[in-house]
């Protein structure tokens, strides 16, 4: 049934990331090991079938995925162990938003969280030594247009907005593909009740938080990196981009970083080589422990 869309765009592409992980370690270095898109078409409010992307990325650092990793991921070793480099799949997952038109502001990336693309796809560029794409810069996250609550653990986020509209998901471990259809339903529900779905997050090249620091006994606190909320702190502080809130999105400042006001292609973290230039080296000179998800990434 075509309706009235209540949202700018004509294509919503939703995106999960899947990453290596620790159990409870959250300094540990993760590396994506999948992404996985399926597509909205926003007039018809149908999912595209005929659009889907589904590719298994070669971890690096931690070639061997822990218990955890599979556990938590649905991803194996035999599927990692035959799967291409970031670097390649990125550029497979870039030629075919070109090839089926999903590009520009036609069209945005939906997520259930902020973690994919901030954390996740911005630290694997870290990794690799690569510029944060601006096709990634933006996008639409469902869990601050359904929940005023902060965000939940990421890999329960998807089940929880599944439940928010009664959309029945299996108690079994989610696949990274089925995930995204889940996330597609969701989205279906928003547009059929004239949810406004736009852009709710930016990555922006200013941060309060590096500027500001942290409180002194969080600085030393060595139990961060098993603490899922301290966590996200070190995050900030570390990582070039951080997630900016946008509370009134126009559509003219597509493509534009809040901190600099420039458009992504020259805004002021992706002028130098490397990208990161902001590095919190108070934060480094007053820890014992090393922080190792920054030292891989050759942070400092």
């Amino acid at each position: 049934m075509i309706h009235q869309p209540s949202t700018p765009f004509q294509n919503l592409v939703i995106l999960k990331v899947k990453t290596t992980s620790q159990e409870k370690n959250y300094d540990f270095p993760s590396e994506v090991i999948q992404i996985s898109a399926v597509v909205v078409d926003v007039k018809n409010n149908a999912i595209r079938e005929n659009m889907m992307f589904n590719e298994y990325v070669m971890p690096v650092i931690n070639s061997k995925l822990t218990e955890n990793c599979v556990k938590t991921t649905g991803v194996t070793q035999e599927n990692v162990n035959n799967a291409r480099s970031f670097r390649i799949v990125n550029e497979k997952f870039s030629n075919w938003l070109e090839s089926n038109q999903l590009v520009g502001v036609k069209s945005a990336f939906v997520m259930d969280s902020r973690v994919d693309i901030w954390q996740r796809l911005q630290y694997q560029c870290a990794l690799i030594g690569v510029r944060m794409p601006a096709r990634f810069r933006q996008w639409i996250n469902l869990w601050t247009v359904c929940f005023i609550e902060a965000e939940s653990m990421p890999e329960d986020n998807t089940r929880l907005l599944a439940d928010a509209f009664w959309i029945d998901v299996p108690e079994r471990r989610l696949t990274a593909p089925e995930e995204c259809l889940i996330l597609a339903k969701v989205v279906q529900n928003l547009l059929a009740q004239k949810f406004h779905l736009t852009i709710n997050q930016v990555l922006t090249c200013f941060s309060g938080v590096r500027a500001q620091g942290l409180p002194i006994a969080e600085v030393y606190n060595k139990d961060w990196k098993y603490d899922f909320k301290l966590s996200p702190k070190f995050y900030e502080l570390v990582l070039p981009l951080i997630p900016w809130n946008v509370t009134n999105f126009d559509l003219n400042t597509y493509g534009m970083c809040p901190g600099c006001n420039m458009v992504f292609s020259y805004c002021r973290m992706v002028r130098f080589e490397p990208a990161h230039f902001q590095y919190p080296a108070w934060l480094y000179r007053n820890r014992e422990d090393i922080i190792l998800f920054a030292k891989q990434a050759h942070f400092y």
